[in-house]
């Protein structure tokens, strides 16, 4: 465990909001302190594992099955055994042809208040992006899957870009729009905020406040891998939907971001996209 803790904090990068990249992944340091160990509560060092996900070394955790990556995001088996040689042909199967995200809705959604959600974050991201997503029936062969967690918290889950038949973006019933918008992110390639080459120059993390096991979540990111070959587009910015809450996986409830500066600072996730969002998905997909 120690050895895993001390090790390098920039290990290789798949993207952020501000970070290119098109993948999918789950999220449980999504949402603030009450629910963002809900995918990695319980960690043992035994779940930690390394591994290589699009030609970068990461740490990810295997706990039921699924490999969790940076607490919200599942990486597929097939993605770890993946021999890269050509990021540039993963970028282009991984992201979504002719900017468009095929998807279906669980039965179990539909006339509930999270289908309401649900269609309100697409209204969203069809009006304000390049991107459209387009519902379709159970036998396209690909498209992601709006599914219920069964659980009445407020997090959510997905799986790592566009890939061949169905994947998911798992949701709890009470997620809010601003956290949907944000799991939907990661469906179109977006990763966390804090994960950016350049995040140091913006604010400073607690390691000493961070839970034991949970470090490998701040981790940053050296080269984007899968959107445009390691870019980060646009600036930093700390009230991007794709940041961490200031409190993630706090182990003390003091703040585990702060300002450059040492202070706190107030992060309030929007129920709708952010210019500087807007920016990098339209620069991820143009037109």
């Amino acid at each position: 465990m120690k050895k895993l803790m001390n090790q390098k904090q920039r290990l290789g990068s798949i993207l952020s909001k501000g970070l290119l990249c098109t993948v999918v992944l789950l999220s449980s340091c999504d949402t603030n302190d009450d629910n963002n160990e809900k995918l990695e509560k319980q960690v043992t060092n035994k779940d930690l594992k390394k591994g290589s996900f699009l030609g970068e070394e990461i740490i990810y955790i295997r706990k039921d099955g699924k490999n969790i990556f940076q607490g919200d995001m599942l990486i597929t088996d097939e993605q770890l055994k993946e021999n890269l040689q050509n990021r540039g042909a993963v970028a282009n199967r991984l992201r979504w042809p002719n900017n468009t995200v095929y998807y279906t809705i669980s039965n179990q959604i539909r006339n509930t208040n999270l289908h309401n959600r649900i269609n309100a974050a697409i209204r969203e991201y069809n009006s304000k992006t390049n991107l459209k997503w387009t519902e379709v029936g159970f036998n396209a062969p690909t498209y992601v899957q709006f599914v219920p967690s069964g659980s009445n918290g407020t997090d959510g889950s997905a799986t790592i870009g566009r890939q061949n038949g169905s994947k998911y973006i798992s949701l709890d019933w009470n997620i809010p729009l601003g956290s949907l918008l944000h799991e939907m992110g990661h469906t179109i390639g977006l990763f966390h905020e804090h994960t950016r080459r350049d995040r140091d120059n913006y604010v400073i993390i607690n390691w000493n406040n961070i839970q034991n096991g949970q470090q490998h979540n701040f981790n940053i990111y050296s080269s984007n891998g899968i959107g445009r070959d390691g870019v980060d587009i646009g600036e930093f910015n700390a009230q991007s939907m794709m940041m961490y809450w200031t409190n993630s996986y706090s182990r003390n409830g003091q703040p585990t971001i702060v300002q450059r500066n040492g202070r706190s600072y107030t992060y309030n996730r929007q129920n709708y996209l952010i210019q500087t969002d807007i920016n990098a998905i339209n620069r991820m997909y143009p037109r």
